[in-house]
């Protein structure tokens, strides 16, 4: 069942989106300034460089797709009412509920069923006092 964020989630979404950013832009910074350092501030092997300047590559890689995917989820929309999802912008739904974007929707699966009450189990009687040991259980009290 989709539900509406609560401003509290959609913070957290932005804080860990910012986070996931600055994650990006601090590692390529850095493999590209290894890649790209000054042969007389350290002695670095070319082949490091050359292994650092990929990874760059493969960093900036990363957060292209990771940037499509974000801008492709962006124009998915859910309808508040009934749920039904368009993957294009839509005004309003046939059930004539707003649609509003994924991104401010979370999905919380549909809470299990009540289960049915058991009969009362009801205690065996036996012949025997409580307080009597039996041979199977000595110290029984």
């Amino acid at each position: 069942m989709w539900i509406k964020k609560s401003s509290d989630d959609l913070a957290i979404g932005l804080l860990a989106r910012r986070a996931a950013r600055a994650a990006w832009v601090f590692c390529f910074a850095y493999l590209l300034f290894v890649a790209a350092m000054p042969c007389g501030v350290f002695n670095i092997m070319p082949s490091a460089r050359v292994v650092a300047a990929l990874l760059a590559a493969a960093v900036l890689w990363g957060w292209y797709c990771q940037e499509q995917d974000r801008q492709a989820r962006a124009k998915i929309m859910v309808c508040e009412q009934c749920g039904t999802k368009f993957t294009q912008p839509v005004n309003s739904c046939a059930c004539g509920g707003n649609p509003v974007a994924l991104s401010q929707m979370k999905w919380i699966a549909d809470p299990p069923p009540p289960a049915t009450p058991s009969p009362a189990i009801q205690p065996v009687a036996s012949e025997e006092p409580a307080s009597a040991p039996t041979a199977q259980n000595p110290l029984r009290v």
